[in-house]
């Protein structure tokens, strides 16, 4: 993999489940995509406050097949049933990005843990080996930060 930051403003996303996990990844992406549609029969309560306030668009379906990933860039497949992300990974277009978040292998991206600090941002992989163990690196690497921080 190579380690990469993309101006997503101008791309439209496409999340397909409507979960912790979905909800998770859109935190972030709301701040940063151009717009992000989220493709789910049912969604948490967050997401769907999201939707009320314009913030994301819910389309409140199952995914269909190949016609649903049409117009995207970056697709994540964020559902509870493997045979479905897997369908979703198998069903891309060219140049369209997937990260299959049951099954890295089927990802042709990952995310990266991420700590903003005084104008930097350090960006932490295990490369879809261990999102926990990034995430925990993460928390780390930002308690130190701060830690240092009021020393000073």
């Amino acid at each position: 993999m190579y380690p990469v930051m993309l101006d997503i403003s101008h791309w439209s996303v496409l999340i397909i489940g409507g979960g912790r996990i979905a909800e998770r990844k859109l935190q972030g992406l709301i701040k940063e995509a151009g717009q992000v549609t989220v493709l789910a029969p049912h969604v948490t309560e967050r997401i769907a406050d999201w939707a009320r306030k314009g913030q994301v668009i819910w389309l409140p379906q199952s995914y269909q097949g190949p016609v649903d990933l049409q117009g995207y860039q970056m697709i994540f497949a964020c559902t509870d049933q493997a045979e479905i992300n897997q369908a979703i990974a198998e069903d891309l277009g060219p140049g369209q990005l997937i990260n299959q978040t049951g099954d890295k292998r089927a990802s042709n991206f990952f995310n990266m843990k991420t700590i903003n600090h005084e104008g930097y941002l350090i960006a932490i992989s295990s490369q879809g080996q261990s999102p926990a163990g990034a995430k925990a690196l993460g928390e780390s690497i930002a308690s130190y930060l701060k830690d240092k921080e009021n020393r000073i």
